[in-house]
Parts: C-alpha cells; structure tokens; sequence
C-alpha cells in the first residue's frame, strides 16, 4: 500500500495513513496527523475538511506559541522568544505569511483555512541555528498550536556523535520521523526497507542515542534521515517503512515525502 504525502508549495511533508486524530502524546507537535482528512492521496491542503467557525474574513483564529526543539531527542521543548515568520494556508487554498514579534508569548493567527492535516511553516527572522521547519498541525478554531523549529545543532550533535563523524549539510533536507503506535506510544521494531541514497539514516537505540545499526526504531521510535539531497524547489523522496510488530505479523507501508534543502521537516506517523 502507498500512502501518499502531501506536497505543497512550500514542499512540506505530510502522512497520509489510516490514523484517527492524535492528542498531543507524540511529543513533537500539538496534535498528531489525523489521517481521515489528508489519506486522499496527494490532495492539496486545502482539501482539507474544515471543521472551525469562519470569522468576519472568511478564515479562523487560532493561537501560536513558536517553540523550539532543541536536544537529540528532538522532543524537549523550549520557548522561542525572537521573531519569526509563520507560513500556512489561508482560507481559500492560497499561502500567506504572519509575522511572529519577538518577546511574544503566543500571537494569534486570523484568516487560516481550517481542518486536519494543515500544513503550517515557522522560520526564525534571523539567523538563530534554527532551521526552518515544516509541522502539520490540526487546525480548530480558537484552538492553541505550539509551532516547532529544529535547533541545528540537535541534529549536528546526532552527527557528530557517530563512530564516522558528520556534519549537517545546509544544502540539504533533514527529515525526522516518530512512529506511534495507536498514535500514542513510540514504538520499537519500525524499519526502512530500503536505503536512501546519498542520505545517513539513523536509529534510535533509546532517547537521544542514534547509530545504524541494528536498523529498527528502540524504544524513542524515531528514524532520522539526515542530509537528503533535495531541491531549493522541492522534491520526493519514496521509502518503504517496515512494521516488524505489526499484529499480525510484519507489515510494509510505503510512503512519499517531499522534502527541500536547508529545511527540516518531521512528522508523527502512526501504526496499528
């Protein structure tokens, strides 16, 4: 079975699987994918079912709090208190940005398209370390969204780390992804089935600890796949993901992601 990940023009990624809502237990982002919404296959977010009350612009409001994820385990979190630029669909399927002031301790977003598997982008306004970084959020009015950016140096520190040391490529993707199983609980035993060429593909043996090998998530259920080769433009990126738990027996479920150089894009996929 292919699931095919959204793409939009800002070439982020998103799942679309067979997944009910999430809760916030994934630790990365407020709410997990909630896949009835976005398993069309490739449709653009705007597609979306909304699921919020319009305000008098025809969008919604919600409540952004920028946050940043800092350490290799890419799950503590740490207020950003600088400016920064937040991109998202707006109603009516066209991107538009939103300034983020510095100082501010969450900052209201007016006029947003909303629905489930919405994609939305934070960039620091400066050079800070943080990459920009693609999340898909669950959209609800008046609902509050911490809004992720990637510290570099979490993933330098990943790299640097390793028996062959690396450093993180800025002309490059770098892609995290958090397996769940019953969209909660991260889960051990997940695989890719295939290499990815030119990339390091890593696996977690517990929090904050990468290596690869043996090629199956630990305990933290987390693959990272660091430095892709990818367009300024955007580009694809096909893998095959291993479920070795699976009830049932081993099961394999394809995935597409789209990805674009200098940016980081992660997501909480779940199993079941």
């Amino acid at each position: 079975m292919r699931s095919s990940l959204l793409s939009t023009g800002f070439a982020a990624l998103a799942i679309a699987s067979t997944a009910a809502c999430g809760d916030g237990s994934d630790g990365y982002d407020n709410k997990a994918a909630c896949a009835e919404q976005c398993k069309s296959g490739g449709a653009p977010a705007s597609s979306s079912t909304t699921t919020s009350t319009p305000t008098a612009d025809g969008g919604i409001t919600v409540n952004v709090k920028v946050i940043v994820l800092d350490d290799p385990t890419f799950a503590h979190r740490r207020h950003y208190g600088g400016s920064a630029v937040v991109e998202a669909e707006a109603e009516g399927g066209k991107w538009k940005t939103w300034p983020y002031p510095k100082g501010t301790s969450s900052e209201p977003l007016t006029g947003l398209a909303g629905g489930h598997g919405m994609w939305m982008l934070a960039h620091a306004e400066s050079s800070t370390g943080l990459l920009p970084t693609f999340s898909m959020q669950t959209v609800v009015w008046g609902d509050a969204i911490d809004l992720p950016m990637i510290d570099r140096g979490a993933i330098a520190a990943v790299l640097a780390s390793l028996p062959t040391p690396s450093t993180v490529d800025a002309t490059k993707a770098q892609v995290i992804l958090r397996f769940l199983r019953n969209d909660k609980t991260p889960t051990a035993g997940v695989s890719l089935g295939q290499p990815v060429p030119g990339a390091t593909v890593l696996y977690d043996h517990g929090a904050a600890a990468y290596g690869s090998a043996p090629t199956a998530t630990g305990s933290a259920g987390t693959i990272l796949i660091l430095n892709v080769p990818a367009s300024t433009n955007g580009g694809s990126l096909a893998i095959d993901v291993v479920d070795k738990l699976a009830t049932g027996g081993p099961k394999t479920q394809q995935y597409t992601l789209s990805t674009r150089s200098g940016s980081a894009t992660f997501a909480a996929v779940p199993l079941f």
